[in-house]
């Protein structure tokens, strides 16, 4: 890879990511749990102890919040400059991938899988919404990336001491391992490392004189400090967190959390990989020789981490599709290969160049899109634009796979891709009628409330949810833990922002009324889910509690019951 060739990934990503930046597409309630952390950092100086609503949110350590800080403070607090940050971390990624593939397969390999990865279904989901995956996927391939860099660039050193020196990139490769115990919980980013490390390292002959690298004191104090400090101080903090870990690992290990059967990442994964999930398959069985009979070759590096981590990951019963992130990146690579491969192979395929073959591709896109179009009545609206585009993509798909030239025909589906995703981004936009009602209804309630009142916020469909009314009402919400938590109003007829569910548990405290309610919110399946802004007035029985009450930290994420105000 040539600098100028980094600059080109540079410029891909930005285009990628141009779409959902310019449409500034509203945020979700994962994306606002990390947007409103953040916020009430900067607002409270607590840098230490995550929180949102001013209850601990230790789900997530702090390093992905530090790490957005200075682009928050410099660019504003707005959605558009959360989703900035996600795509600076995913450039990361997709730079470190086109160096590795350039390693390992030249200069062209490294291109087409930076530009592979930028546009993975997975990866281009996360590189534009600010949650913590992003930043786990991008600490791993910087570990990994170290780790190719020693293995693949550096001789084994024979005379290496438990104290002695040693490459400049092993103590980086340390202080990274550390450092992922600070973004998704502890071990979790350290797991993704060390799975494919280890695979690569012990599965192979004369393992010893390439493991004794690792054995080194200094490189292991350097990992406990950058493991260790954030959770000793956590704990010193808020002693309880270790409930809240109890209940995340072995939760996910064998207590129903999350619950999925053991084959659940093989059909995810096939799915993360979209469009290039075919390329990738090929790529596997490409480099499948290499892997299997060559130990210390890129090939058995690339397969370890594209399948190590599914492997152990599969183990537990709590699973999710966005733990698989991290693992793109070699599977970008694998497609790369995989490309190279099927375009030699359609180079030889005389019966692609005959001049029927594209006229009978269009034809039957087109009429496959019309009987899609009326056998489901809601594809309507999108009828005459789908009939215009779908043929045009079958057209230049086929006249990729004719050109001779590689960087015409892969350029071309790259493109595709890209143009694919950014219409998806639009789509999204255009539909995304349930968050526009629901933000509508927050600018109305600020307008509604006077000015001296906050809004009073109280969703508990689930942990996450708060956490959106809380991001758009600014500096204007005051979170309610529970129903019981009017108590501790400071007024006696206050404005809630809840759901009809949630009106028998405030109407034992006070009299309830409708002001405002969402046409309809997002993601309802019920009108009682529905968002609404209520008045409420405290009986006069109601006693008023005027000290702070603790929440703990799985109290504040949902797993515990209370406190109740009473």
């Amino acid at each position: 890879m040539r600098r100028w060739d980094y600059l080109i990934l540079v410029a891909f990503v930005a285009l990628v990511a141009a779409t959902p930046l310019t449409l500034d597409r509203i945020l979700g309630n994962h994306e606002t749990v990390h947007a409103q952390n953040l916020r009430e950092m900067l607002t409270d100086g607590d840098w230490l102890i995550p929180h949102y609503g001013g209850r601990p949110w230790l789900e997530r350590p702090p390093l992905p919040f530090w790490i957005s800080m200075p682009v928050v403070s410099l660019f504003g607090d707005s959605s558009r400059v959360f989703r900035l940050v996600s795509v600076l971390v995913g450039l990361i990624t997709v730079l470190l991938t086109g160096w590795m593939a350039g390693l390992f397969y030249g200069r062209a390999a490294g291109l087409l899988a930076g530009c592979i990865l930028a546009t993975m279904y997975e990866f281009v989901r996360y590189t534009h919404a600010p949650e913590s995956d992003i930043f786990v996927c991008s600490l791993v391939a910087i570990g990994l990336a170290l780790f190719a860099h020693l293995e693949f660039q550096r001789r084994p050193d024979s005379r290496g001491h438990f104290v002695g020196a040693r490459p400049w990139a092993l103590l980086a490769f340390f202080v990274v391992l550390g450092l992922g115990n600070l973004v998704k919980g502890l071990y979790f980013a350290d797991m993704h490392i060390l799975v494919p490390v280890a695979a690569f390292l012990l599965f192979a002959p004369a393992r010893w004189e390439h493991i004794k690298r690792y054995v080194w004191l200094p490189g292991w104090v350097a990992f406990l400090v950058a493991a260790g400090f954030w959770a000793g101080l956590a704990y010193w903090r808020q002693p309880d967190i270790v409930d809240l870990w109890a209940s995340d690992y072995l939760g996910r290990i064998k207590g129903g959390y999350m619950r999925e059967p053991w084959w659940y990442y093989g059909p995810h994964l096939l799915l993360n990989l979209v469009p290039w999930t075919p390329l990738a398959l090929v790529g596997l069985g490409v480099t499948a020789s290499k892997a299997w009979n060559e130990p210390r070759s890129a090939e058995r590096f690339l397969w370890c981490w594209a399948l190590g981590p599914v492997l152990v990951l599969s183990i537990p019963q709590g699973k999710h599709h966005h733990y698989l992130l991290s693992v793109c990146a070699p599977w970008a690579i694998l497609a790369a290969v995989g490309a190279f491969q099927v375009r030699e192979w359609l180079l030889t395929q005389k019966w692609l160049h005959r001049a029927a073959l594209p006229g009978a591709l269009v034809s039957a896109t087109i009429v496959l899109v019309v009987l899609i179009g009326f056998t489901l009545p809601p594809f309507g609206p999108w009828l005459v634009p789908t009939l215009v585009v779908a043929p045009m993509v079958v057209f230049a798909l086929w006249w990729a796979c004719v050109q001779r030239d590689a960087r015409l025909g892969l350029g071309t589906c790259v493109a595709l891709a890209a143009l694919a995703f950014a219409g998806k981004e639009y789509v999204d936009w255009k539909l995304a009628a349930g968050y526009r009602n629901d933000l509508a209804l927050i600018e109305e309630a600020k307008n509604q409330v006077p000015g001296d009142q906050r809004v009073l916020v109280l969703d508990n469909w689930g942990p996450l949810d708060a956490s959106w009314s809380l991001y758009y009402l600014q500096e204007r919400a005051q979170l309610l833990h529970n129903a019981t938590f009017l108590r501790q109003a400071e007024l006696r007829e206050v404005y809630v922002l809840s759901r009809p569910w949630q009106v028998p548990e405030m109407e034992a405290l006070g009299r309830v009324q409708v002001v405002r309610q969402s046409e309809r919110s997002r993601n309802e399946k019920q009108p009682e889910f529905r968002l609404t802004l209520y008045r409420v007035t405290l009986h006069e029985h109601v006693a008023l509690h005027r000290d702070r009450t603790y929440i703990s930290p799985m109290q504040a994420t949902g797993r515990a019951e209370g406190p109740y105000l009473k």
